[in-house]
């Protein structure tokens, strides 16, 4: 048996029973099959280019045979996982779509979302349901009728407006390609914080972490650094980059949904209250918090920012303002081209407060090219806001050209600042 199952601008679905019942056609498919996840059901995946495939688990067995295939297209770049074998029958992929649990997955589809103790049925109709696309379910059984769509129910944690940033790819060319402005500002960041006071040792949360350039050179430099991103690639490359300092997927705002108001009205606070690690320091680079939904998520995020600080503790952070889009409105292309990488990056203003990236890149894998596109939605944040909001949250803050004497471009600002000590 071998059918669609779900269709969107996201993607498509496609159930199999066996692996080896895959056919050309099916390229660019995620697929959801009957098939045990060894060693011979990846050889069978990876002759042909698919989205993502999920096995069943088998049992795992001995040396974790029953998942090997999941490494196999790791290696290839290809999202791969597993659901349990208690949750759905081996060799029947109509089980798995309606009941199987995820059990197992490889960096490439964490990466995108998946995780286990998910069922798989929900999450890939979801992803594939995108925008206003439904997904159709399908009648079982010959001759019998195709019952009306139900509305896709949305995890409150996993909603979003945005489709995931820095996916493998993406996130490795930066790694690689893209390091000069932490190169520029490293030294000026960790200077900053030991003329205000930040002792060696100290706790240092590193907002938007990325793949762990910074928290590299803030280690260096004698700090405990511990690093946040929502990006699962990014830190499986900081995790592997840094091993000495702690990293976790976490996006900001932590509560999901919680206005600026709601936020206000809960009064004082103490560090760490809001769900990030208490700190001794705060600092984030590349404009983190611009990659937010609104503006109204950016100031519950610097509200949360602030509670994160013990007191005396120090922020320091880069923001995008306006100024920084009216600089770029001439540049409408970035390209780059490297021996096993090359990106395209195309630059719009589809609103007053948005600066938004088309990014395409190529990588080489395998003497294979490799294509993935992204989009990121930047939204600007007035410097002089900033300070307001941190400053109503117990942090006495203040708008610089830079974290020292390095330069910026044109727009890009640095707010600083250091929470008052409480009260006796």
């Amino acid at each position: 048996m071998k059918r669609e199952v779900a269709r969107g601008s996201g993607g498509r679905v496609i159930i199999v029973d066996s692996i080896t019942q895959l056919a050309p056609d099916d390229a660019g498919a995620i697929v959801v099959c009957g098939s045990h996840g060894g060693t011979s059901a990846g050889s069978f995946a990876l002759e042909v280019p698919l989205a993502a495939v999920f096995f069943n688990d088998a049992g795992v067995g001995k040396d974790r045979a029953g998942i090997a295939a999941l490494a196999m297209l790791q290696a290839r770049g290809v999202p791969a996982g597993a659901v349990a074998h208690t949750s759905a029958r081996i060799g029947d992929a109509q089980d798995a779509w309606d009941n199987g649990v995820v059990s197992h997955v490889n960096a490439a589809a964490r990466a995108l979302g998946f995780a286990p103790g998910a069922r798989l049925g929900a999450v890939l109709a979801e992803r594939v349901a995108r925008s206003r696309d439904c997904v159709a379910p399908q009648a079982h059984g010959p001759g019998a009728a195709t019952p009306a769509t139900p509305a896709v129910p949305k995890s409150p944690a996993a909603s979003t407006s945005q489709d995931p940033y820095y996916l493998p790819d993406l996130a490795w060319i930066h790694h690689v390609g893209y390091g000069h402005h932490v190169e520029r500002v490293h030294s000026a960041i960790a200077d900053l914080l030991r003329n205000a006071g930040v002792a060696t040792g100290a706790r240092v949360l590193d907002v938007g972490c990325g793949s762990g350039l910074l928290a590299r050179e803030l280690v260096a430099a004698g700090f405990e650094v511990h690093g946040i991103d929502a990006s699962p690639a990014m830190i499986d490359l900081a995790r592997e980059s840094v091993p000495t300092a702690t990293f976790e997927v976490l996006a900001l705002p932590v509560r999901a949904g919680v206005g600026l108001e709601a936020d206000r009205a809960r009064g004082p606070a103490t560090a760490g209250e809001a769900g990030l690690p208490a700190a001794d320091a705060i600092v984030s680079t590349g404009h983190v918090l611009n990659y937010l939904d609104s503006r109204e998520e950016i100031a519950v995020a610097l509200a949360q920012l602030a509670r994160a600080l013990c007191p005396g503790g120090v922020i320091a952070i880069d923001l995008m303002t306006e100024a920084y889009c009216r600089t770029r409105d001439t540049v409408p292309v970035h390209a780059k081209v490297e021996d096993d990488w090359a990106i395209v990056t195309r630059f719009s203003r589809p609103a007053p407060v948005r600066y938004d990236r088309d990014i395409t890149v190529f990588r080489r894998i395998d003497n294979q090219w490799r294509r993935s596109d992204e989009h990121h939605r930047n939204v600007t944040f007035d410097a002089d806001e900033a300070v307001r909001i941190l400053r109503e949250n117990g942090v006495e803050a203040e708008v610089r050209a830079s974290f020292g004497s390095e330069s910026l471009p044109a727009g890009l600002v640095v707010v600083t600042g250091t929470r008052r000590a409480e009260r006796a």
